[in-house]
């Protein structure tokens, strides 16, 4: 059980937290899944959003094969971070960590762009299960690498997807050809460029023939500074879409590895980290329906102390060469 209180501009707000783990049968299949749910709010603008979370794909060992849940908990305690607990609690929202199914030895996802299990349609139906017990008014999804990739290829269950670390093959892309349904779904992707596992260029991809997809025709880029004034994060919003209720934020993050930017690492191996909270970004984005947090400066500072002490101490040399 979790708690917290808020004491935001004078308004107390307490909500306690059910963990639950729950089975479905779907197909004939287990089906696992973990969900943090509000026992009770006093003030809240959306007691029914659910948030979806999809693990990457992991590796199991002869231990570890026999237990559904492990690889989601892994990642159920990396996203777990002050400021996701923050949001969540102060929005009412529900967490909902799903499990992936195992197969040839890893747990993972469908439509996965290699790594796989038979694409039965198994999963897709996993959270349309979901959809049909709970009733919620928005379902956001947030996939890491391989679950990165199947909301990106699902993206039409959710109401907006924050793919990270993970891009679409060609071939699992929709074209106006196959498309049936509204596929131009609300999207916030994150990517390090320093991801050796999943290369950010799928992502760039990805991302390039979404913006077209959905008829986006202009584009505004903006840099975030840290470190002594280096450009740690950029971010690319594409902009005058078909859609008006569309946005498409594109975060680059200079340096970072095949990671959850601003969280902790789910295990060693994988590359550099940020200090760019990405969650941050994207609860932001997704509360206020598409804005995106200003950076803390559009350009580095310039310190001019130093100048000004170097002009200071040059005048002084002068007046005494002219007086000497």
């Amino acid at each position: 059980m979790f708690h917290y209180n808020n004491d935001s501009d004078g308004d107390k707000a307490v909500v306690t937290y059910n963990r639950k783990i729950q089975k479905y049968i779907v197909n004939t299949q287990e089906r696992w899944l973990i969900i943090h749910s509000p026992s009770n709010t006093t003030t809240s603008s959306s007691t029914t959003t659910a948030v979806l979370v999809f693990h990457g794909s992991t590796s199991a060992t002869d231990d570890t094969a026999n237990d559904p849940l492990f690889a989601v908990r892994r990642f159920e305690r990396n996203y777990d971070t002050p400021y996701f607990r923050q949001h969540r609690e102060w929005h009412g929202y529900t967490m909902i960590y799903l499990a992936a199914r195992l197969e040839d030895g890893w747990f993972c996802w469908e439509n996965n762009n290699g790594r796989q299990h038979s694409p039965d349609g198994n999963d897709a139906k996993f959270v349309q299960a979901i959809g049909e017990e709970f009733v919620f008014d928005k379902i956001y999804a947030l996939g890491f690498s391989g679950g990165a990739r199947f909301v990106w290829k699902h993206r039409e269950l959710f109401d907006a997807i924050a793919p990270i670390a993970g891009g679409l093959a060609p071939s699992l892309r929709h074209n106006e050809a196959t498309t049936t349904t509204n596929d131009c779904i609300p999207a916030v992707v994150f990517h390090g460029d320093q991801d050796t596992f999943n290369d950010i260029q799928a992502n760039r991809d990805s991302v390039v023939w979404y913006q077209e997809h959905c008829k986006c025709t202009s584009l505004q880029t903006t840099k975030y500074y840290q470190d002594e004034g280096n450009i740690n994060v950029t971010l690319t919003l594409y902009q005058d879409c078909d859609d008006v209720d569309f946005y498409l934020h594109f975060y680059t993050i200079h340096g970072a590895g095949h990671t959850l930017p601003g969280a902790p690492l789910v295990w060693s191996g994988l590359g550099p980290i940020s200090s760019f909270d990405s969650l941050e970004h994207m609860w932001y984005t997704w509360t206020t329906g598409g804005n995106v947090i200003p950076p803390p400066s559009s350009a580095p500072q310039l310190d001019t102390t130093g100048i000004f002490a170097v002009l200071f101490l040059w005048t002084i040399l002068l007046s005494f060469w002219r007086f000497s």
